[in-house]
């Protein structure tokens, strides 16, 4: 909260031109299909993962706020209560359900810089932040199916509705968080397998049976990891570490560039530690942090290639989204750290003669929890989160400067709500925040969002719009589009840099055209109508 600095601030980054036009859209249409939700026009109707913004709409209708305190409220909603509820969730399959275990997945949940945090300040990914906040969920049921969690086995009817009631929405979230499921879930499998080939009185029918079904999910799980993936044309991102440093970002727990978390890394250790003591039951839990290492280790440090592509590629070979996974799935080890080492400690003061009593044992197994919480949380919520923090703010513009909405464009846009008829649309280009006018106005533009289809009359006014009383074919388009408004929010680029104007907005300044007068202005912002078309 502190990194957004207001319920009403917005990310002034590249993809919350779509996000928060999306949300708008669905409030105002009540439709929020997948299937048609696309680049925002009919033109552009195509698949898009739009549950976030669905669940984002409905804050909204029910709510009666905009759109930026309901996406705030919504992604701070699901950072702050939904992930760590879900470590916990997975924190219990994989080490029974034990105080210890609650509080350690507590206080793992907030102390990862590169999860959830990072997923406001790059993008902004709030689809992939809502995806991943469940993936313990899915991982977890994964864990109970198998029957190897450390919890009590539910009925394999019950965990298969409630997997068939929770993946397709986490899919419709994100698509890929179900395969990163898939992936994380292969080493749980395997000892499924390993387990029954071990223990001599399962029948060899089951064995055989057991060992079918895991080879069957083995294949399954590969070829969707192959086959469903982005086109790379989608993935442009190139590897942004050397081996070296890559090889340290694994080993300290320190992905994406964040600083290390030394706190985190010290508890992981010591689940590493009690994973080689005890192999056979905990070597899944290492294999689950090898897998999101590698993972990571291929986007931030192989060269293009068939390879990286190969690891990363699902996730657009991007290593931000790598680091994230690759901190969900290392942060099994650290909730196994935090409870050893807790264990061991209780074990170490109850062999001394004062605290063997039942009530002593108590007494010292809650202090200890207590305390090594404590101590967690005071090693944990400085550095690489006091980072993440400043990121988030950076985003936000709560550090100066702003790439996607100024506080001027943000005055005209309010302006604009009060000026333009509602049946209007306005033009402006999505590079420069002025396609939000939608989202914050209320008014449909002709280009909601950076990509997309348009209709051959679209692109004639986006090339020609600021020739209204000079070129004659402009105004029937006008009329037929009730296109009358046009925003000119400079050439500042979303990306940052300088951002080659729209053709049909680059004259809208000019004294000749007195076909076209400014309607409202603040700064280098500007609302134009194009008064000869009326």
């Amino acid at each position: 909260m502190r990194g957004i600095g207001a319920p009403e601030s917005v990310a002034q980054l590249f993809d919350n031109v779509f996000h928060l036009n999306a949300i708008r859209l669905i409030a105002d249409t009540q439709q929020g299909s997948s299937l048609t939700l696309g680049n925002l026009t009919e033109a552009s109707q195509a698949f898009y993962p739009a549950a976030f913004h669905d669940i984002t709409a409905i804050v909204m209708t029910l709510s009666g706020s905009d759109v930026a305190v309901s996406i705030n409220a919504t992604s701070i909603v699901l950072a702050a209560v939904i992930w760590p509820l879900a470590l916990i969730f997975l924190g219990s399959q994989l080490f029974g359900r034990h105080p210890a275990v609650f509080v350690a997945a507590a206080v793992i949940a907030p102390a990862l810089g590169s999860f959830p945090y990072r997923m406001f300040s790059f993008g902004v990914l709030y689809s992939f932040l809502a995806g991943l906040c469940m993936l313990p969920i899915v991982l977890g049921l994964l864990i109970n199916l198998f029957g190897v969690a450390r919890t009590r086995h539910l009925p394999t009817v019950a965990i298969g509705i409630a997997i068939i009631g929770t993946v397709p929405g986490v899919a419709l979230t994100h698509p890929s968080v179900i395969v990163a499921a898939l992936a994380f879930s292969l080493p749980f499998a395997v000892q499924r397998v390993i387990a029954a080939m071990r223990n001599p009185s399962v029948p060899l029918r089951e064995r055989a049976i057991v060992s079918i079904i895991g080879a069957t999910y083995l294949l399954a799980t590969v070829l969707i990891f192959v086959l469903i993936r982005p086109p790379l044309s989608s993935a442009p991102w190139n590897p942004t570490q050397s081996y070296k440093e890559a090889m340290g970002a694994v080993l300290t727990l320190s992905p994406g560039m964040i600083a290390v978390q030394w706190g985190v890394f010290v508890l992981a250790a010591a689940g590493i530690i009690y994973c080689v003591r005890h192999p056979f039951r905990f070597w899944p839990v290492a294999a689950l942090a090898a897998v999101g290492a590698v993972m990571y280790f291929a986007s931030a440090a192989l060269p293009n290639g068939l390879l990286r592509d190969l690891l990363s590629g699902v996730w657009y070979r991007d290593t931000q989204r790598l680091a994230a996974l690759f901190a969900i799935a290392a942060a099994p080890l650290a909730i196994l750290g935090f409870v050893s080492t807790a264990r061991a400690i209780v074990v170490v003061l109850t062999s001394l003669r004062k605290f063997r009593s039942t009530n002593a044992r108590e007494l010292v197994s809650i202090v200890t929890v207590v305390v090594l919480m404590l101590g967690t949380i005071a090693a944990t919520q400085r550095g690489p989160v006091t980072q993440a923090e400043e990121w988030v703010a950076m985003s936000f513009g709560n550090r100066g400067g702003f790439a996607l909405l100024s506080d001027d464009e943000r005055a005209v846009l309010a302006e604009a709500a009060e000026i333009i008829p509602d049946e209007e649309v306005v033009l402006g280009s999505p590079r420069t925040g002025a396609s939000l006018v939608y989202a914050v106005a209320g008014r449909w533009t002709i280009a909601p969002h950076i990509f997309g289809t348009r209709t051959p009359e679209e692109q004639f006014l986006l090339d020609h719009w600021d020739e209204a009383g000079i070129n004659p074919d402009v105004c029937p388009v006008i009329r037929e589009l009730d296109a009358y408004w046009a925003l000119d929010f400079g050439s500042t680029d979303v990306l940052g840099g300088e951002h080659k104007e729209l053709k049909g907005t680059d004259a809208l300044d000019s004294r000749e055209n007195s076909g076209i007068e400014q309607r409202a202005s603040r700064g280098d912002a500007a609302l134009y109508e194009a008064t000869a078309c009326r």
